[in-house]
């Protein structure tokens, strides 16, 4: 991703903006087909749904690198839409956090600690950008 965002320059906020919108829209049409055991594929290699995850989250966490305020819109959709779907979103799976934290932890604790990671990064980009608008 950092060689992407380097690639494109000044234009790199534009650009991983509409990297996320089309991730948004892969969410949108594959997130409502996908059972409980979607996550077990964020620990296998190359798995398709695991890398897209992993992409999803990493062009979260560069926007906000970026500081790049007109993709909040963009985050909070996908936001909004993740928690809205069971089988990609538990509240409980944050408990598994503090179960990381006791050293009582599973492999599909740590995969569901992931999937609720993504609501996180989400969470976190709209505070910084909506504290960057709010500071200038």
């Amino acid at each position: 991703m950092r060689v992407f965002v380097e690639a494109a320059g000044e234009d790199s906020g534009r650009q991983l903006h509409a990297r996320l919108r089309q991730d948004v829209v892969y969410w949108e049409a594959i997130g409502p087909t996908l059972t409980q055991e979607w996550s077990n594929q964020l620990v296998v290699v190359g798995s398709p749904l695991g890398t897209k995850f992993h992409e999803t989250v990493s062009l979260i966490r560069e926007l906000g690198q970026e500081n790049y305020a007109p993709a909040a819109q963009t985050v909070a959709e996908l936001r909004d839409f993740w928690v809205s779907q069971p089988q990609l979103y538990d509240p409980k799976w944050g408990e598994n956090e503090q179960a990381e934290a006791r050293k009582s932890v599973t492999g599909l604790d740590i995969v569901h600690s992931a999937a609720f990671g993504l609501v996180k990064e989400c969470d976190a980009f709209i505070k910084h950008v909506g504290s960057k608008k709010t500071d200038q």
